[in-house]
């Protein structure tokens, strides 16, 4: 067990050194003794020490003490340690020998301590002035504020602290009660950071919520974790949805036709000549009516066609006429075509016109007149 009273000499403790004198007289001796005091000097007084964190020493000092021509300081790290050896002391513990009141000691933050000193003179040790047991204490972070920036998607995190400290180590666990306690490998959106302010900015996901907190860092000695604010910035984003590649169902066009014969019986008009091409298709007639200047070679583009039946008008005379031979010259051709746009356009049958376009003998000259015309005219010049 360690002994703190390392005097050689208490105080008030007396070397007795009987000092005879001899005087001769006759036979007559004289003997007077003689008591010589040797003093240690006083314990010293008045102990305090300083934590220097940012240097990793301690400093500790006290009053002289009367009579003391040096010191000797007995410092136990992490205590109780302490061997009573100072040729081999334990890790951290120190014996230091000085004329000084004061020492500087490395110190391990967070670990507790303990020393003594003794004054010293010819005469031995003093009893030892116990100091007080001690921890250098890391900074803590505490006063959290946090602001959120640039659309909601970076945080700067900010906290107080008593003193300064080597850096701060800071964690953030997305959607909490997710850290696997891994900054190596996080989990999805967990946050690790450090900083040697007291500040850190960190990007956060908008709407996410976070669980926060701190450890403040001293000669790679950590603190105890402490818990920060919980952070959300703005609400989750509407998600958009996601497109498709599932192609749009084709639509099959359906004719129907605009005008559709209601007295006339079903006929089919069967062409003269077999096409060696796919006919064009057939346009469907309606009432809208015909520009002044129609070019028979553009084919108006049909939706239906009724089936046609022709009345014939003097065979004998004039066979193709009801196939839309107006000229009576046994060819369906352009000039077909200038008979009936004259009739319907302009009211009046031109001249090279034999008969009436009037082809199907129903309701005078119309649209569907034309298209009787413009069946045999396609089917005779696919030939």
């Amino acid at each position: 067990m360690r002994s703190k009273l390392l005097s050689q000499f208490s105080m008030g403790m007396y070397k007795h050194i009987n000092v005879f004198i001899i005087a001769s007289c006759f036979l007559w001796i004289t003997i007077s003794p003689q008591t010589i005091f040797a003093v240690t000097p006083s314990t010293p007084r008045g102990p305090y020490y300083m934590c220097d964190l940012q240097q990793g020493v301690a400093y500790i000092n006290w009053y002289r003490a009367a009579g003391a021509s040096s010191y000797e300081f007995r410092f136990d790290s992490k205590t109780p340690s302490w061997n009573d050896s100072c040729s081999r002391p334990n890790e951290g513990d120190a014996c230091i020998s000085t004329t000084e009141t004061y020492v500087t000691i490395p110190i391990v933050p967070l670990e507790q301590n303990d020393w003594w000193v003794h004054a010293v003179n010819q005469d031995g040790y003093s009893p030892a002035m116990d100091g007080q047991n001690f921890i250098c204490e890391i900074p803590l972070p505490r006063r959290f504020y946090y602001e959120c920036r640039n659309n909601n998607t970076e945080v700067a995190l900010s906290w107080q602290t008593l003193g300064a400290a080597e850096r701060f180590e800071v964690r953030m666990d997305a959607n909490p009660d997710s850290w696997n306690g891994s900054c190596t490998k996080p989990n999805l959106g967990d946050q690790c950071g450090q900083t040697t302010t007291n500040q850190i900015i960190q990007p956060i996901r908008q709407g996410v919520s976070y669980k926060t907190w701190v450890h403040s860092v001293q000669n790679n000695v950590w603190t105890e974790a402490v818990e920060g604010p919980q952070i959300q910035c703005g609400t989750l984003p509407t998600p958009t949805p996601t497109p498709t590649n599932t192609p749009l169902p084709t639509q099959t066009p359906t004719f129907t036709p605009t005008l559709t014969p209601s007295n006339t019986p079903t006929a089919t008009i069967t062409p003269t000549h077999t096409p060696t091409s796919t006919p064009l298709p057939t346009a469907t007639p309606t009432q809208t009516p015909s520009p002044t200047s129609i070019d028979p070679t553009v084919i108006p583009s049909p939706t239906a066609v009724g089936v046609l039946t022709p009345t014939p008008a003097d065979p004998g005379e004039c066979p193709r006429y009801p196939e839309g031979d107006a000229n009576c010259d046994d060819i369906i051709n352009k000039t077909d075509f200038e008979c009936w746009k004259a009739e319907y356009v302009e009211g009046e049958r031109g001249a090279e016109c034999v008969k009436t376009a009037d082809f199907d003998g129903q309701a005078g000259v119309e649209l569907l007149d034309y298209a009787i015309w413009q069946v045999h005219f396609i089917v005779e010049n696919a030939l």
